[in-house]
């Protein structure tokens, strides 16, 4: 962390020394300069794998400039504790990489999404992990909860891709819920 601040400051000090940035402008370079590191700190913390420490950063950036937030209000929890009652009556402690809710203005529309970065030393690699994967996406399911998996290597890939596709399955769950609001609201009953 000291090594990053002290590499901050020489960039700062280096384009004082240009001498053609006045210090109002220099001030507003440094605040945003700031401002997109600190985010960055943000987006990686309590992040586990490398894996979810990239899509992290790039699922920031998307659904920090999503025309959702025009709707509502879009945010997103790292490393989520849940807990939900398997087929024998025992609890069952799980931890998703990311959960995305949103809710619209007027609090009528709430939907909630979670995200895994499956890679291979943790998901698939036994049947028992399978199952177990597959038993946590029902009990989602059975919550209103739509789950989105991502591999590995499709996140090593294309992480953009991915969390545009990600703010694209939340746009158009939100788009339903509207559509159905508005065909509820017509109906004679």
């Amino acid at each position: 962390m000291k090594e990053l601040q002290k590499e901050f400051d020489s960039f700062l000090k280096g384009l004082k020394e240009l001498g053609k940035i006045e210090n109002n402008v220099m001030e507003h370079i440094q605040d945003r300069v700031e401002n997109g590191f600190l985010g960055i700190l943000e987006r990686l913390e309590k992040c586990q794998s490398p894996i979810e420490q990239i899509l992290s950063l790039e699922l920031g950036r998307v659904l920090d400039s999503s025309i959702l937030h025009e709707h509502g209000n879009l945010d997103i929890e790292k490393q989520m504790q849940c807990t939900f009652t398997d087929k024998n009556g025992n609890d069952e402690n799980v931890r998703v990489d990311f959960l995305i809710s949103f809710f619209d203005k007027d609090r009528e529309i709430f939907e909630q999404f979670v995200v895994e970065c499956d890679g291979h030393d943790f998901h698939d690699r036994t049947k028992e992990q399978a199952a177990k994967d597959r038993r946590r996406d029902r009990y989602f399911a059975m919550q209103g909860i739509s789950v989105i998996r991502y591999t590995g290597s499709e996140i090593i890939q294309d992480p953009l891709w991915c969390a545009k596709e990600i703010e694209n399955i939340v746009r158009s769950n939100v788009e339903k819920m509207y559509s159905a609001r508005r065909t509820q609201e017509d109906l004679p009953f």
